[in-house]
């Protein structure tokens, strides 16, 4: 054998060592010191790992992948360009690609592994895993543990979206409808995402509290702990633009419309005390603040949603109050009065 066969070899055995390790983080075996020589490597060889991530997939036997679910993957790695390289040429390309492959090598990592990965599982899995759903049918707080141990509090009708099991994949996903309170596990590794129509808020570990009302023309989310980074989902083109660093204490607006973050302090100490059974408004607009009161109490409020929205804001917190005590001392405030005809409270608007 040649001296430089040897090398050869030996350095394709070590990119193989390499890639095995990698799918071991994919596992969550490794320790943090091998973790960031993974991510090491992924910036130093990517096109090594598109074309040894092609080659697993190719090695799937037909009986462990249904023929059209292996299809798609080639087909996806094909779309991407991936798999046109021979081993010999990967150096060469290394050098070519380093500068902008990354990201896109991320996105195909994932996709890949995630479906590729649960397969392995006992084969009981699909690239399709099983999402939950909870819905919070009453006007009281709901209190969840999520797969990661991370807790979920939901206001009254909220509803949270979440996979089954999270192992697996790069980020641990959760949609909401609704309102709710965050407590999130703290795993450096795997970013914990809230998706809210067009907004989406990443955390490592936190508390923060996120208000995304079917309905309603904002979306905020309020940090009380950690740091949170809000994006704007461009759904059209898929990307994420607007990208705002939240602090603790502060609130990010999200303005459906014209698709706009803004930052400011809260102005709510603690908006999370619905918690404890307290009503909170944080900047709510008047005809959103009554359809909320509406849905805490499970009582009719009719009213000119023309005329409220000429209001101001209301920030304000109700505790141990009835809903005509909480009229009582909204109207005062708003300067509208409130009359009750059988179970229905009707706002005369001044």
């Amino acid at each position: 054998m040649y001296p430089f066969a040897f090398i050869k070899r030996a350095y394709y055995i070590s990119l193989t060592m390499k890639f095995e390790l990698y799918k071991k983080m994919l596992k969550g075996e490794t320790s943090s010191d091998e973790t960031r020589l993974v991510m090491q490597w992924l910036e130093e060889e990517p096109a090594f790992f598109e074309n040894a991530m092609l080659e697993e997939a190719r090695q799937i036997q037909p009986q462990q992948m249904p023929d059209t679910t292996r299809e798609q993957m080639l087909q996806f790695f094909r779309q991407q360009g991936i798999g046109k390289v021979q081993p010999e040429k990967v150096t060469r390309v290394i050098a070519i690609r380093r500068m902008y492959r990354w990201a896109a090598v991320a996105a195909i990592l994932v996709a890949a592994c995630t479906g590729w990965w649960w397969l392995q599982q006992a084969g009981k899995k699909t690239l399709s895993a099983a999402w939950r759903e909870i819905h919070n049918n009453q006007p009281s707080v709901m209190a969840i543990i999520l797969p990661d141990s991370s807790k979920v509090w939901l206001n009254a009708y909220a509803t949270v979206r979440y996979h089954e099991d999270f192992n697996g994949y790069a980020e641990r996903t959760v949609k909401l409808t609704g309102e709710a309170y965050f407590k999130v596990a703290h795993d450096t590794i795997h970013p914990f995402v809230v998706q809210t129509e067009n907004l989406q808020t990443r955390v490592l570990g936190t508390e923060f509290n996120v208000e995304a009302y079917p309905g309603e023309q904002l979306i905020k989310v309020c940090l009380q702990k950690g740091k949170v980074q809000v994006n704007c989902i461009d759904t059209i083109h898929p990307r994420i633009t607007n990208g705002k660093v939240l602090l603790p204490g502060q609130m990010a607006t999200f303005y459906k419309k014209n698709a706009l973050i803004t930052i400011k302090q809260t102005s709510i100490a603690m908006p999370e005390a619905w918690i404890e059974d307290a009503l909170v408004l944080n900047d709510v607009a008047l005809p959103d603040a009554l359809n909320r009161i509406s849905l805490k109490y499970n009582q009719q409020i009719v009213f000119n949603p023309l005329q409220a929205a000429k209001y101001k804001h209301v920030t304000a917190s109700f505790k141990n109050m009835d809903l005509s005590q909480v009229l009582s001392q909204l109207g005062f405030t708003c300067n509208f009065s409130v009359k009750k005809i059988q179970n229905t409270y009707r706002i005369d608007l001044r």
